[in-house]
């Protein structure tokens, strides 16, 4: 997933990973040292977030349509 920013493009899915590695290394995570399990935790986290931004670009959306529309 890529996200555009104003500044610099971010890949979240590898800083989600150097996240849950920053947790592990400062004893934080409670998460098993399991790559697959990470990994399922990145997707879970990625699936809702893709979501999440689905449904406010659809929101902003719709209010450019109806302004457009009255005008």
């Amino acid at each position: 997933m890529r996200i555009k920013g104003a500044g610099e493009r971010i890949v979240l899915e590898p800083e989600l990973h150097r996240f849950l590695a920053y947790l592990e290394r400062g004893g934080h995570l409670v998460v098993p040292d399991d790559s697959a399990v990470r990994e399922t935790l990145v997707a879970a986290y990625l699936e809702q977030y893709r979501s999440e931004i689905k449904r406010k670009v659809d929101r902003y959306r719709r209010k450019v349509l109806k302004e457009e529309k009255q005008r």
